[in-house]
C-alpha cells in the first residue's frame, strides 16, 4: 500500500491521505462505508462471532447496522465541529493511540465515535497540538487491535503514512506546512 496524496479536509486542522487504488481519500472513505448498510451488513455478518462476544453488549446485526449508521453521522459531524472550533476541540477527540504521557510529534492516535463504548475509530499521525493527518479507521469490536486483520492494518497504515512523510523530508511540523498539500473537493 502506497500513499498517492494527502488532501487537507478542514481548517488546516484535519487531513486525510488518500492510498494508491482508492477512489478516495481514507476520511471521506470510512464516512461512506460506515453510512453503507449494505456493507455494514456484510461487515457484521463476517464478524457476527466478534458482535455476539459481549465485548460489546450482545446485539444483532440489524442493530449493529443502524447503531453504526447512526453513529456515523453524528461522528462525521462531531469531527467538523471540533475541526472549526477553538485551539484544543480535535485534541479532546483524537488520544494516543498508547498510553503515553507526553505528545510527541507524528504520534500515533485514535478518535472514538460519539456513543459511549464505541467500536468506531480514526486513526490519524498528529502532526500538532491540533493538527491531524487520517491515515484510516476501522469497526472495532475486540479488546487489541493485533487480534483481526482489518485492525492490525490499520496499525499497517499509520507506519506507512509516518515512513511517507520521513522518506520526503518531514518530520516536524514546519515541514508539513511547508508540504504543498490540497483541498480534496
Amino acid at each position: 500500500m502506497k500513499v498517492s496524496n494527502i488532501f487537507a479536509v478542514f481548517n488546516d486542522r484535519l487531513y486525510t491521505v488518500q492510498y494508491e487504488g482508492e477512489e478516495r481519500p481514507e476520511y471521506y472513505r470510512l464516512f461512506d462505508e460506515w453510512s453503507d448498510i449494505g456493507g455494514l451488513e456484510e461487515f457484521f455478518e463476517a464478524h457476527k462471532a466478534d458482535l455476539e462476544s459481549g465485548f460489546y453488549a450482545p446485539m444483532t446485526v440489524e442493530q449493529a447496522v443502524w447503531k453504526t449508521h447512526s453513529e456515523a453521522f453524528d461522528f462525521e459531524e462531531k469531527m467538523e465541529n471540533a475541526s472549526e472550533g477553538g485551539l484544543d476541540e480535535l485534541l479532546d477527540i483524537f488520544k494516543p493511540l498508547s498510553n503515553t504521557s507526553h505528545l510527541e510529534e507524528m504520534e500515533r492516535s485514535k478518535a472514538y465515535g460519539t456513543e459511549p463504548k464505541s467500536w468506531l475509530r480514526i486513526y490519524a499521525l498528529r502532526i500538532a497540538v491540533n493538527v491531524y493527518l487520517v491515515t484510516g479507521g476501522a469497526i472495532k469490536l475486540v479488546r487489541t487491535m493485533q487480534e483481526r486483520p482489518h485492525l492490525q492494518s490499520e496499525l499497517d497504515k499509520l507506519q506507512i503514512v509516518k515512513d511517507y512523510l520521513i522518506d520526503r523530508g518531514i518530520s516536524t511540523t514546519d515541514d508539513f506546512f511547508v508540504f504543498n498539500i490540497p483541498f480534496n473537493e
